[in-house]
């Protein structure tokens, strides 16, 4: 998928995965180790409601991609606030220096408007409408940053829409949403969407997106929240993103090619031996070796996002206030 303003598309990708916690029922045990690296701290403002109405972190974000075969690194770093302020919620993103420029930027998000600004000034340098937004998915949507949420309403509202839902074991409940609730894309449609909750913990479990480009390739993207119990809540410390995008064609002239799906494909050759076929041009370092078949860009990409120095019932509304004029 093509993207005209990157910068601008992933700022606007955080802050959708803000909105919309996600998960999956894969084999993530390598990706968890990351978290057990990283403990996370929590502090709860006890002079403020008991309820969690705001939410600050620190967050790192790690990636990694199936055709590299390397361990997650740091790809990128910011810092997260959310509000409630009425029926809705209120994001706020700081990106450090280097990541859009000399400056510290921040991006702020209401269910109206989207607005970039100069961290260190306050001057806005873009501001977006939400026209796309459909109301019709706020109870979906509306909650799902802090934790447990009320089952039996979504479970009630969905039945409404008539959205299809399904139960298994009394453990998992997955609602489809139709395709017609997602503008298409310029390079890209929507095929499926399934959010699926945690019946026994009340807590979404996992959101799966499928989407196909003009090239008939399909883009599937899950991720899910990880949560930590704090004093009897269940808060969110981060979440586990997978993109894995399977190529309809095979690129041409590639087809003799030799590959190896892993390092441990490659057979080993002596110094002595390797020595001399680099002395005859026959063997050359490679300092990102990428593995899988040339002609298929098929590949998975994992990304990690940690939270860190969690705190909540922390954020003032001046945070917030180039938000719709600091309504």
């Amino acid at each position: 998928m093509k993207r005209v303003k990157h910068g601008i598309g992933l700022v606007l990708g955080i802050l959708f995965l803000i909105s919309c916690e996600n998960g999956m029922n894969k084999n993530v045990n390598e990706e968890m180790k990351i978290f057990k690296e990283h403990p996370v701290t929590i502090s709860w403002e006890s002079s403020q409601a008991k309820e969690m109405e705001s939410f600050k972190a620190d967050v790192t974000v790690y990636s990694k991609n199936s055709r590299v075969n390397k361990n997650a690194s740091v790809s990128n770093k910011y810092r997260l606030m959310t509000k409630k302020v009425g029926d809705e919620i209120l994001a706020r993103i700081d990106f450090p220096k280097g990541k859009f420029g000399d400056r510290e930027k921040m991006v702020l998000k209401s269910n109206s408007e989207i607005i970039i600004a100069d961290k260190s000034t306050g001057k806005v340098e873009m501001r977006i409408s939400e026209k796309s937004k459909n109301e019709d998915l706020d109870y979906l949507t509306g909650n799902l940053i802090y934790g447990r949420i009320n089952l039996d309403k979504i479970k009630s509202i969905s039945e409404k829409l008539n959205f299809d839902i399904t139960e298994e074991h009394k453990e998992v409940m997955t609602v489809s949403l139709p395709c017609n609730y997602f503008i298409e894309q310029e390079n890209y449609g929507r095929i499926s969407t399934k959010i699926k909750f945690d019946l026994k913990d009340e807590l979404l479990k996992e959101i799966e997106m499928i989407d196909v480009d003009l090239e008939g390739n399909t883009i599937t993207t899950t991720i899910m929240p990880v949560y930590e119990e704090y004093n009897g809540e269940m808060i969110k410390i981060g979440q586990i993103s997978i993109i894995d995008t399977k190529m309809t064609e095979m690129l041409s002239g590639l087809e003799n090619v030799e590959y190896f799906n892993s390092i441990d494909e490659i057979p080993e050759a002596s110094k002595e031996e390797y020595e001399k076929a680099k002395a005859k041009g026959l063997a050359f370092d490679v300092n990102n070796m990428r593995y899988g078949n040339p002609a298929d860009l098929s590949n998975v990409e994992t990304i990690i996002e940690v939270y860190e120095n969690i705190i909540i019932n922390d954020c003032d509304r001046t945070e917030f206030r180039l938000l719709e004029g600091d309504r």
